[in-house]
C-alpha cells in the first residue's frame, strides 16, 4: 500500500518525529513517500535512510500561490492509496486540492496534534466545512479528540493514536555526572530543564518566572532551556540577570544530554496535545512538573508520577518535592513506568490499521456504486 504524507516542511518538531518513526517502523506491505509543501528540513536524510521517497514543492511559504498549483499537479499524477496530512493548514489544503481533481481520488486522513484553541472563528468554520472530505482524523491526544468532536467533526471519523517514543534506559549516575560536566554544572546543584520550540504556546516566560523563585531558595540552581524558535532573543533578554544560571542550548538533535543532567522537567504550555519532550523527560528519570494543558494530566497522575499544577505554583511545588528525597524518588519511578507505555510499535500499528480501514471503506463504497 502506497502512502503519501503531506507536510509543510521537515523542520524539527513533534509531528515530524512521529512521521519519521512511522516510516522507519512500518510493517512490510507499506511504501511511504513524503511531500514537503515548502522546503526540506532536518528530517529529510533520516526519512530517506528509512527508504522513503522525499520531495519538496520548493515554495517559500505555505501562503505562496504556487503551493496549491504545484500540489494539484503532484496529486493528479500520484498513485497513492492514502494521503495522510500533517498539521492544520495541510489538512485543509490537501483535502481541497485532492477534491478538485476529477475522478476517483484516494482517501484523505487529517491530523490533530494539538488542542488548537488559537483558531479564529472563521478558521474553525472552514475546518467544519472541509471535514466531510476527510475519511479519518488521527488525534494524538484525548484532549485533541474531544476538541475536534466539539468543533463538529463526526465522531465516527476520529481516532486516538498516542505518540510513541524511542525507548532508552533512565539516565545512570555516570551519565548524569557526564552530562553535568558538559554544561559546567556542579554534581550537587539542583538542575531544572525544559525542552521545546521557543514559541508563545510553550510559555517559556513562565518557566523563567518560576526559575526566579527557585533560585531565591536554591542559589546554586541551574536552568537548561533546550530548543530554538522565534522568541529566543526575547527570552534571552528576560533571562539576562540570571548570568550563567540559565543556559540556552539551542536546537538539539537529541535532548538526552539535557535530560540526563536534570532533576526536574518543567512544561508550562498553555496548549498541548501529547508532548514528546515530556515523555522523553519522564523516561530519562526527570521529575515532571507541568501545567494542565492537553493530555498532560492523563500522562502524569498528579501526586503519583509527577506534579500537575497552575503556572504560579510551579516553583513552590517543585521546591517542596525537591526537599523530600523519598517523594522525588517515588515520582521518578512512577514517571519512568508511565513513559514506557508510549511505544513506537503501538503508534505504528494503530496508524496502519487506520490506513487499511479507510482503503477498505473506499473499496466497499466503490463496489456499492458499481452495483
Amino acid at each position: 500500500m502506497k502512502i503519501l504524507h503531506l507536510v509543510a516542511s521537515l523542520n524539527t518538531g513533534g509531528a515530524e518525529k512521529q512521521l519519521a518513526m512511522l516510516c522507519e517502523g512500518s510493517f512490510s506491505g507499506f511504501e511511504h513517500s513524503v511531500l514537503c509543501l515548502t522546503t526540506h528540513g532536518e528530517w529529510t536524510d533520516r526519512l530517506r535512510a528509512a527508504g522513503s521517497q522525499v520531495s519538496a514543492l520548493g515554495a517559500t511559504s505555505m501562503k505562496s500561490p504556487a503551493v496549491p498549483i504545484r500540489l494539484r499537479k503532484v496529486l493528479r499524477n500520484s498513485d497513492a492509496a492514502v494521503i495522510h496530512c500533517w498539521l492544520p493548514s495541510v489538512n485543509l489544503l490537501g483535502a481541497l486540492v485532492n477534491h478538485s481533481i476529477a475522478g476517483q481520488r484516494p482517501p484523505i486522513i487529517a491530523s490533530v496534534r494539538n488542542v488548537d484553541n488559537w483558531k479564529p472563528f472563521w478558521y474553525r468554520q472552514l475546518e467544519r466545512w472541509v471535514s466531510p472530505l476527510w475519511s479519518a482524523v488521527i488525534c494524538n491526544s484525548q484532549a485533541g479528540l474531544a476538541a475536534a468532536s466539539n468543533s463538529g467533526i463526526s465522531r465516527e471519523k476520529l481516532h486516538y493514536v498516542a505518540n510513541g517514543i524511542t525507548h532508552q534506559s533512565p539516565a545512570t549516575v555516570a551519565e548524569r555526572l557526564g552530562a553535568r560536566e558538559i554544561f559546567g554544572i556542579d554534581e550537587g546543584a539542583l538542575v531544572v530543564a525544559t525542552v521545546c520550540r521557543l514559541t508563545r504556546q510553550k510559555r517559556v516566560d513562565l518557566f523563567l518566572n518560576a526559575a526566579h523563585v527557585i533560585r531565591r531558595a536554591e542559589p546554586n540552581a541551574r536552568f537548561l532551556i533546550a530548543g530554538d524558535g522565534p522568541l529566543r532573543k526575547q527570552l534571552e533578554k528576560q533571562a539576562a540577570d540570571f548570568g550563567d544560571s540559565v543556559i540556552f542550548t539551542g536546537r538539539l538533535e537529541n535532548s538526552r544530554t539535557v535530560l540526563a543532567a536534570s532533576d526536574f522537567f518543567i512544561l508550562c504550555s498553555d496548549r498541548e496535545g501529547t508532548s514528546n519532550a515530556l515523555l522523553e523527560a519522564m523516561q530519562a528519570g526527570c521529575v515532571p512538573v507541568v501545567t494542565d494543558a492537553g493530555d498532560n494530566h492523563r500522562i502524569i497522575q498528579n501526586g503519583e508520577s509527577g506534579i500537575v499544577t497552575q503556572p504560579d505554583r510551579i516553583a513552590q511545588e517543585l521546591l517542596q518535592a525537591h526537599r523530600d528525597n523519598s517523594l522525588c524518588e517515588r515520582y521518578r519511578s512512577a514517571a519512568i513506568r508511565a513513559a514506557f507505555e508510549y511505544t513506537p510499535a503501538r503508534m505504528i500499528e494503530k496508524t496502519l490499521e487506520i490506513y487499511k480501514e479507510v482503503t477498505e471503506a473506499r473499496a466497499s463504497d466503490l463496489g456499492f456504486a458499481i452495483l
